[in-house]
């Protein structure tokens, strides 16, 4: 007969998605100042669940592919509190980093994937349309259709948290685009992917609504970004896929020209003198910057206040690569690499999976998403950071947009190469003894 502790921890196991979707949503918004001091209580409570399946199946995690560069990422984090000169805030931008961690492994070792993602690819697509809608709708467009949806729609806040400089997302308009880029992109892989019909067509409508919201980004790269990864992922499906290039072409001309009212030739020059601006006001000084902190960065979340002295421009190093060496420095410069070996070891893995195996459209949408915010890391911060502007001073967070990323392209891998799912054939207790890969 089952025990109460033994109860206790199952039920807390079966909740364990949404908890720790919650627990980190708690340690987010009490580091930008929205619920209180509350960001320790949110990791001990995102902790609850690890304590559960040692104490129920004898192990506290399953080991994943990108266990090794994490681990170093949070030794580099540790470093980067040191290094701090204000250790308060990077203690809790520290916090941020520990929280989508902590839910990276809550995703992969969930016992029911599949519910999992068809609960949450859905949840994910309409929160990214209506916070791209949210973001862009704010500023002029010369649509037709979506200038007049500005004019019925009054999303401007009426009132903002006091010392707040601006609304919020204002400052990570492009980072909010990139989410919903990486949500299309994995939507649109279990649309084209083998699977059920059903799920196909959800996916595919949820793919046509993020793509109808994007239309709007203010953002230059969106559209050579999402339609070099839509041309990837549709390669990988067939050949005979990449005969609709000249849609997506099309799509990038209509983005620069007649959505924006640019002439081609002007959208290029542009984009070039775009390039030329940040190369020289901030990616030459933030070179200097990370040259005199060539070890451990300049502390963790202290980017904004040391780039000052270097007479960088703007608030965003708008390259997450130089933004990450910032916080992280060396050690976290080589967790990067080692993560890019293995996300490699797991491409070739999917790629050799069955074609027919219904979790292939996620694994091969996940790792398609992971290059196009690769991609897009080299002319935007949002992919790594989070931050908002305060009258004076701000906050700052590190992105859960990659973790969560490598979180379903994990689960995908371990799927379609025969690899044992969090829970599958597991007795109703402890695992006596045998860990079954976990740690």
């Amino acid at each position: 007969m089952e025990t109460v502790l033994a109860f206790i921890c199952r039920a807390i196991l079966a909740l364990e998605a949404p908890w720790s979707i919650a627990c980190a949503a708690l340690v987010y918004l009490s580091v930008v100042g929205l619920t209180g001091n509350h960001a320790v209580t949110g990791l001990l409570l995102a902790a609850v669940p690890f304590v559960a399946r040692w104490a129920y199946r004898g192990y506290i995690s399953q080991r994943t592919p990108f266990d090794l560069p994490l681990a170093l990422v949070v030794l580099a984090g540790l470093i980067g509190v040191y290094a701090a000169s204000d250790r308060s805030l990077a203690w809790s931008v520290l916090a941020t980093l520990l929280a989508a961690l902590l839910f990276y492994y809550s995703f992969v070792n969930y016992a029911y994937p599949g519910l999992l993602m068809k609960v949450g690819l859905p949840v994910a697509a309409v929160a990214g349309i209506v916070a791209t809608g949210y973001v862009w709708l704010q500023r002029e467009t010369v649509l037709p259709f979506y200038s007049t949806l500005q004019e019925w729609l009054d999303i401007t806040p009426a009132a903002l948290p006091e010392d707040w400089a601006n609304a919020p997302l204002h400052a990570s308009a492009c980072g909010v685009t990139v989410a919903a880029e990486v949500i299309t992109v994995i939507a649109a892989g279990v649309a084209l992917f083998y699977g059920p019909k059903w799920v196909r067509l959800g996916a595919g409508l949820l793919t046509a609504g993020l793509l109808a919201v994007l239309v709007i980004s203010g953002c230059h790269a969106t559209w050579v970004v999402l339609s070099c990864a839509m041309m990837l992922l549709w390669a990988c499906r067939s050949k005979w896929l990449l005969l609709t290039t000249p849609v997506w072409l099309w799509f990038i001309y209509s983005s620069w020209t007649s959505w924006r009212g640019w002439t081609l030739e002007y959208a290029l020059e542009r984009v070039m003198a775009n390039l030329d601006f940040k190369m020289s006001t901030r990616w030459e000084g933030i070179a200097g910057m990370l040259w005199d902190h060539p070890v451990t960065g300049v502390g963790l979340g202290m980017y904004p206040e040391v780039s000052v002295d270097y007479g960088v421009r703007g608030q965003h190093a708008h390259n997450s690569y130089l933004q990450f060496y910032s916080d992280f420095g060396l050690l976290g410069a080589l967790a990067l690499l080692v993560a890019g070996v293995i996300f490699l070891k797991v491409v070739w893995d999917i790629a050799r999976s069955p074609r027919r195996h219904p979790w292939r459209g996620v694994a091969v949408g996940a790792a398609v998403a992971v290059v196009a915010a690769a991609a897009y890391s080299m002319v935007e911060s949002a992919p790594a950071t989070i931050l908002v502007w305060l009258e004076d001073g701000y906050f700052y967070a590190i992105s859960p947009l990659f973790v969560v990323i490598i979180a379903v392209l994990a689960v995908g891998h371990r799927a379609v190469t025969g690899g044992r799912g969090p829970g599958d054939g597991e007795p109703d207790g402890p695992v006596n003894g045998n860990r079954r890969n976990g740690v």
